[in-house]
């Protein structure tokens, strides 16, 4: 049986055409540009294969996802919008192959109200072998960005309630849930959503004591290679992969130039109907998705539409990973009590 591929992208504002909106397309055309060239760089994951299920940030409106579906050629969706009464704001969506997963159901969402955007959604997913289901929950919590102290407090405390939410659910589920959980969540792994009383998200994936999470982030905080591995590569420093730490000043400012993170319960690292291939994780770059600063450091190259000509995607690297699908674990209990039932029922026959 083939891994799973898996991969989470904030397309950064994939929004109908709004004359009162800038982050909106300025027009039709520009709006199905951007979205062929989304599908483009989705379908161009994993070497070309494209995901098996993706989650997505950031989308505007039906007929977007829709067609984005179509382009992937990944029929099985679920789609969470925000139907406030201007449509404003963007949901979050989840697309999968049918030849992978028999259904995916979405279990619940936070906020409840569809007049609020969706901070995340949480999926029950099952794949086409029939195997024991998984969660898959993508997230998008509120920007950092800071708009005067209120408001950046104010978006500190909905990323905590987010965060508390998110850890009473996988709790009320029990140790044995397996779950990944991906997203934008516009806070580093060392910060306050994520530790005690918030998320319990640890970098160490042993021991994993219930109900925590291991956040595959941890790893991916420091400089990509070894410094004499850095300087054999020639006179001009080249980043091999992205870092998520505030590394990166604009006007004297920080920002994080990744929030995407992939954690999982301790079933989906043992024991669960799909594990965790760690070495996999990683965040896709090309000339079309990212680019190099004069300084060696990768960045992410954002949509632009100048005189009909598209250049970048998002403001954000998609995030991609592989699970090793294992359906002995799920049903390798059943396949004992039958063998045991059959040999009780020959050992009456003799």
């Amino acid at each position: 049986m083939p891994d799973l591929k898996i991969a989470f992208g904030n397309v950064n504002n994939l929004f109908e055409p709004r004359r009162d909106d800038p982050r909106a397309p300025a027009s039709v055309g520009e709006r199905d540009a951007k979205v062929a060239r989304i599908a483009q760089v989705l379908k161009s994951l994993f070497g070309g294969e494209g995901p098996d299920l993706v989650g997505l940030a950031e989308i505007h409106s039906d007929g977007i996802v829709k067609e984005l579906a179509r382009q992937l050629a990944m029929p099985l969706l679920v789609w969470q919008p925000c139907r406030n009464s201007d449509y404003a704001l963007t949901g979050l969506a989840i697309l999968a192959r049918k030849e992978r997963f028999a259904s995916l159901d979405l279990v619940t969402q936070y906020p409840q109200s569809s007049f609020y955007r969706p901070r995340y959604i949480v999926v029950r997913c099952v794949l086409a072998e029939g195997s024991e289901p998984f969660f898959f929950v993508v997230n998008h919590w509120r920007s950092r960005i800071p708009v005067g102290q209120s408001k950046a407090a104010e978006a500190e405390t909905d990323r905590r309630h987010t965060a508390q939410a998110l850890a009473t659910w996988l709790a009320e589920n029990g140790a044995d849930t397996c779950a990944i959980v991906v997203g934008d969540f516009n806070a580093e792994p060392f910060e306050a959503p994520f530790g005690e009383g918030d998320l319990s998200a640890t970098r160490y994936f042993r021991p994993l004591v219930y109900p925590r999470l291991y956040n595959t982030a941890w790893r991916l905080l420091t400089e990509p290679d070894y410094c004499e591995v850095s300087v054999a590569h020639g006179k001009q420093y080249r980043a091999s992969r992205a870092r998520t730490t505030l590394d990166y000043y604009d006007k004297e400012r920080p920002v994080s130039v990744v929030f995407d993170q992939l954690l999982v319960t301790a079933r989906a690292i043992a024991g669960g109907p799909i594990l965790l291939q760690e070495g996999t994780v990683d965040y896709a770059f090309d000339d079309i998705i990212g680019h190099h600063l004069p300084d060696g450091d990768r960045r992410p190259s954002r949509w632009s539409f100048i005189g009909g000509v598209a250049r970048g995607a998002s403001d954000h690297f998609p995030l991609t990973a592989k699970f090793l699908v294992h359906i002995e674990a799920n049903h390798g209990q059943g396949r004992a009590e039958e063998e045991g039932r059959g040999a009780a029922e020959g050992r009456g026959g003799r």
